[in-house]
């Protein structure tokens, strides 16, 4: 009886304790993601901006913040003037930069020059690249689909990742049931060396900016019934043993 007892005393114990040792957390991830544009370069201001959802806190518990973005520019630079004109060189580009909202909380400042979050602005395409050509005439360079993407430097590829953040103070600002608005800024600069005539050059462009927002979290996973199922047959068993006495 005794020995009986402690059989299904032990056994008791595994049952209730299954829920506990067998329930674990496995890495999820949620994107969203906000275009702007295309709209004509160049953007300043408050109004160029994105609203990205909050990160759901029931879904699980936050533990990185991805931001990345990227563009694709269109437009044109026209030369024109007094002919011959001889380019040089003409070089045009297009930038992007993202307004991190919680400098506060360990993002970034408004000035990326100086800021964690600076690789967001290698989002530059090199959009017109000529040298060494004499013009007789006006000549228009069309930019079609330039496109970058945070970590691109003058060319159209996956790029790298622009910012991630773990902080804890970054992550509670992502986290809720409401927006996080991010302001877009583009530049468009073209270097000409250009001799001859009078020349004159008018670049416009147009810049379409997609953001994207990554939520790596943690969610707990449903306990494993494969421990409380055998507590549960041990359990049968013992009785059945007892019954057959």
């Amino acid at each position: 009886m005794l020995k009986y007892a402690a059989a299904l005393l032990a056994t008791s114990a595994v049952v209730f304790a299954a829920p506990v040792l067998s329930t674990s957390a496995h890495a999820a991830l949620v994107t969203k993601t906000a275009t702007y544009g295309a709209v004509a370069t160049d953007w300043s201001g408050s109004t160029n901006s994105v609203n990205i959802d909050q990160f759901d806190p029931l879904l699980g518990k936050l533990t990185s913040v991805t931001v990345s973005v990227s563009e694709t520019v269109n437009g044109s630079v026209t030369i024109g003037g007094t002919f011959p004109i001889i380019a040089n060189s003409l070089d045009g580009r297009a930038s992007i930069l993202v307004i991190d909202p919680f400098q506060p909380l360990g993002g970034c400042s408004l000035t990326y020059s100086s800021c964690i979050f600076s690789g967001i602005t290698g989002a530059d395409v090199q959009v017109v690249n000529v040298s060494n050509v004499t013009y007789t005439d006006a000549k228009v360079f069309n930019i079609v689909n330039a496109t970058g993407v945070s970590g691109d430097t003058y060319s159209a590829g996956a790029g790298d990742v622009a910012f991630v953040s773990t902080a804890a103070t970054y992550l509670n600002g992502f986290t809720g049931n409401g927006l996080v608005n991010f302001v877009m800024v583009t530049s468009t600069t073209l270097a000409a060396d250009i001799t001859g005539g009078s020349p004159t050059i008018i670049q416009n462009t147009t810049d379409l900016a997609t953001l994207t927002v990554e939520y790596t979290y943690d969610t707990p996973e449903p306990a494993s019934l494969a421990l409380f199922g055998g507590a549960l047959a041990a359990l049968g068993a013992i009785r059945r043993r007892k019954a057959a006495r």
